[in-house]
């Protein structure tokens, strides 16, 4: 029964499933039978007015992806995205938004890279959880809009560790050798000695150098973090821009003239190949590099944080492991020093120097 009375108050309650499938167990105040029906009755009726009042509007999945697309025209990484969105539509197109499920997702998540990144090639773990992560955005974005009252859970997979490879400065004398003497040479070159990202040095522009400051401007509009920030030059940097000087009237790293939107992968992959270093070995290593480097030599995090425009602390929380030596001189400012030898009775052990 859906109504019971209490044995010890003799009082009515009610207990049933409401309309969105939540228990619904409470008093009726009244020992009365009929008054107690009468108030199960009208608690249900606005339970249910409740339920169609919240029910979220019935949205296909293109809906929603269309209005979410509309919110990211200032993202750097707009044309990934819409690559993303278009492989869900070709699943989730027509369907209802509120009818998708976990395992929908998941039997959808694609297992083979698009046509514009080499068709046929298996992906990455990384490369998922990016399809995955522009979905989530465009399901959370249809739950603030009231399309949908909840998420289905979005499983994320395993990514490769990588991202912790980096070169000694012997691997990246022989990476540069093996590069030619053609742009990639110069973009290589830098990106070792700035840790500036390839979207960043690819839209380089003159406007954005001073030369005699030694200074970068990098624009929020051109950094990944959509945070500003200058990049000082140390000489192999300045170097390379002084190659490079008078060879666009606009961008710093051209193609015999031709300005390029991505790096050479065969000319890197060549050079890697050449020099003994794992395939594996993105360009994006580079900046890796860039920042293992200034770990192992010292530089504060907090200061390679702003040199390498990551958005938080946590980012560069990576390269903590490798600081262990420039920490050691700050390690001194506190010491106790217990004396050598063995114990033994009546003798001070210890030694307290100021720091």
């Amino acid at each position: 029964m859906s109504i019971f009375k209490h044995p010890v108050s003799g009082v009515w309650y009610v207990d049933f499933i409401d309309p969105r499938g939540k228990r619904t167990r409470r008093s009726t105040k009244t020992k009365d039978k009929d008054q107690a029906q009468r108030f199960e009755a009208k608690l249900k009726v606005e339970l249910w007015e409740r339920k169609v009042s919240v029910e979220p509007v019935s949205v296909t999945f293109d809906e929603a992806a269309l209005a979410y697309m509309k919110t990211i025209d200032h993202l750097r990484d707009q044309d990934a995205k819409v690559l993303h969105v278009r492989h869900w539509r070709l699943h989730f197109g027509s369907k209802s938004i509120c009818s998708l499920t976990t395992d929908d997702i998941e039997n959808a998540t694609p297992q083979i890279s698009a046509a514009k990144y080499g068709n046929g090639k298996p992906l990455s773990g990384a490369a998922k959880n990016r399809y995955l992560a522009t979905l989530s955005k465009i399901l959370n974005d249809a739950k603030k809009r009231g399309w949908i009252q909840s998420v289905p859970y979005i499983r994320r997979h395993a990514e490769s560790k990588g991202r912790d490879l980096y070169l000694t400065q012997a691997q990246a004398e022989s990476l540069l050798r093996h590069m030619g003497d053609g742009w990639m040479f110069d973009v290589c070159a830098f990106a070792l000695n700035t840790g500036m990202r390839a979207s960043e040095i690819l839209k380089l522009e003159w406007s954005q150098v001073n030369l005699d400051r030694r200074m970068i401007s990098v624009t929020a509009a051109k950094s990944k973090s959509g945070h500003g920030r200058a990049v000082p030059l140390n000489e192999g940097a300045h170097n390379v821009l002084l190659r490079r000087k008078g060879l666009h009237r606009r961008y710093v790293f051209t193609s015999q003239g031709t300005v390029r939107e991505q790096i050479d992968s065969r000319t890197f992959k060549r050079a890697c190949r050449l020099a003994g270093i794992p395939q594996s070995f993105t360009f994006h290593g580079l900046r890796h590099t860039w920042a293992s480097w200034h770990a192992m030599a010292g530089t504060p995090l907090l200061t390679l944080q702003y040199l390498g425009g990551w958005r938080s602390l946590v980012m560069v929380n990576r390269y903590a492991h490798l600081a262990g030596e420039g920490l050691a001189d700050y390690a001194a400012n506190v010491l106790i020093l217990p004396q050598s030898g063995k114990p033994l009775e009546n003798r001070k052990h210890l030694k307290v120097v100021n720091g």
